[in-house]
This record gives structure tokens, sequence and C-alpha cells, in this order.
């Protein structure tokens, strides 16, 4: 079984399960009601052509299995309303993570990390940044779209910056190392073979890809919001 993880474009997007491959949260300003959620090939075609980039997709013998999705704030409004402030001007934000329950606990969230971290640094981001809550916080945190574990991250190589309302804004610095092809590798075999006889699976990293509309939204299998 081969894997490989490719650029994400809209036609791996639309090869995604119908719940993941939902619209994004954060494309628009949630308070606005002229203006409803781009649906996540939309705001993906908007993304590639002003970018040239916007994720990559894990693909295992020829079947999509995997996503992750960064875009630069100016191309996520409704990141003004998520506490724990804006991203730095020099850093693209992680988006969403999605692993499918069959790659999961196979190094395919280590796949996607070292390869968008190459992606950027060859575009010369200075780092990469998402939002996070513990397990405490996964509820209201989900109301604003923020699903990923903070566990997860800061097992990954982020560090908080900022942290409000029980969302925490992490960052990895990517200039001048090469973390993705050794340091983030032996961090990450650490990471995963410590954690995967308890809560936190890899895999499923921030399972959800569809936006928080309220409390209801559903929480992830690890990383995305039941580990913390």
């Amino acid at each position: 079984m081969s894997r490989t993880t490719v650029p994400l474009t809209p036609a791996l997007w639309d090869a995604l399960p119908d719940d993941v491959a939902g619209a994004l949260p954060w494309t628009r300003l949630r308070e606005d009601p002229r203006h409803a959620e781009r649906d996540g090939r939309e705001w993906i075609e908007v993304v590639l052509a002003e970018r040239g980039t916007c994720g990559r997709a894990l693909v295992w013998d020829d079947r999509v299995v995997g996503a992750l999705v960064h875009a630069p704030a100016s191309h996520l409004p409704g990141l003004a309303q998520v506490p724990a402030g804006p991203p730095a001007d020099d850093a693209v934000v992680l988006v969403a993570v999605w692993i499918a329950p069959e790659a999961r606990g196979g190094g395919g969230a280590r796949m996607l990390l070292q390869a968008t971290a190459r992606d950027l640094v060859v575009r010369d981001v200075a780092g990469l940044e998402a939002y996070g809550a513990s397990r405490r916080w996964r509820g209201r945190a989900a109301r604003h779209g923020v699903v990923l574990s903070t566990r997860f991250l800061g097992a990954v190589g982020f560090t908080p910056r900022r942290r409000r309302g029980g969302v925490t804004r992490m960052r990895m610095e990517l200039r001048g190392t090469r973390w993705w092809t050794t340091e983030l590798q032996a961090v990450l075999a650490r990471t995963w073979t410590a954690l995967r006889p308890g809560g936190l699976r890899p895999g499923a990293v921030g399972a959800e890809m569809t936006p928080a509309a309220g409390p209801d939204t559903r929480s992830g299998t690890a990383a995305g919001g039941r580990s913390g």
C-alpha cells in the first residue's frame, strides 16, 4: 500500500466524504446574514487562484484518506470573532485537518504536516498558527469553529501565544530550521508512541472540517476535541 501527499485541489476536495467536504470555518463574518458560508470547494478555488496553495491531501492507493487546509487570515474573515486574537502577519493559519478512520495511527498527520511545512517555507512563510482548545473548553470553543486540541498542537511543536475565552492561539516557527525532516519526525514518532494507548489518536486530528454553527457542532475523535 502506497501513501503520499499531493497539493490539495478542488477535485481532491470533492473526493472527501460529504460530512467532511462541507463549508470551512471562518470563511465569512458570522454575524453578517447577507453572506452565506462558502462551501469548501468554492473557497479552495478562490485561495488557489490567488496564492497557488491552500493545503495537502493524503492519498492512499489512489484514495483520498486525509487532508490539511491552511490559509492566510485575509481569506478567513471569521477569525476576527475568535478569541485569542488574530494571527501574526507573517503566518498562515491551520484551518482544519482530517484523517479517515481506516488511515489513523499510521503517520498520515505527520506526512501532511511535513509536506505543508515544505510548501510554506518555499513561499517564505515564517510561521504556521492554529487555534486550539482543551477538553474542558471543547463545547465553548466549537462555537467559534475551533476543533483542534491544544494537546495535539503542543505535541507536534506548536507553542502557546495567547489564550482567551477557552481558546489558545498557538504557533509553529518555520524559518531557520529543518524540523520537518529531522526534529519533527523524532518528536512526532515519540508522541504517537507515547499517546496511542491513551486518548489521543493522532490520525483523527481535527476530524471536523465543517463550520461550528453552535453548541451542537460535532467534535473530533482525538485532537479535534476529545483529548485535551
